[in-house]
């Protein structure tokens, strides 16, 4: 994990097919089981799962606050790689937030690498606790990959 300046960068082994690994990352019902920070959840997401569609997440706290991760995708290549805008709303407390990310999934011998980028257009003050968040929702999507093989 390296994260200079205003990206993140991480890399994720996943034990299921490359495939398995994209359909959570694109899926609605997936995205909830997984997406979020820590001490939330995300209670609704809509996928339009085409360059140039959109889609939104509506995450709540456990404080019961309810913010927005939405954005548009830029770039699908089912189910190698895909780059998407997001921007966060509503979120106490914090700045407008927005980003691009950018995921390539390859097949390996363990499954399925995960490479993930998320450029800010902003520098935080914390880097490493927004890697840390992307490190916790993977470990999440992790578990929900293996309680659904």
């Amino acid at each position: 994990m390296t994260n200079p300046g205003n990206k993140v960068y991480l890399k994720r082994v996943f034990n299921a097919p490359v495939e398995k690994v994209f359909e959570a990352l694109t899926n609605p019902k997936s995205i909830t089981q997984w997406f979020g920070p820590k001490n939330s959840r995300t209670i609704s997401a809509i996928v339009s799962l085409e360059v140039g569609g959109s889609y939104q997440f509506e995450v709540k706290t456990k404080n019961e606050t309810t913010f927005f991760v939405e954005g548009k995708y830029i770039e699908i290549s089912r189910p190698y790689r895909l780059v998407y805008t997001a921007e966060y709303r509503d979120l106490p407390g914090s700045p407008e937030m927005k980003s691009t990310i950018t995921l390539e999934l390859s097949q390996v011998l363990e499954g399925t690498e995960l490479a993930f980028v998320q450029e800010l257009e902003w520098i935080p003050d914390d880097i490493q606790s927004r890697s840390a968040s992307w490190e916790l929702m993977f470990d999440r999507m992790r578990d929900s990959l293996i309680s659904h093989n």
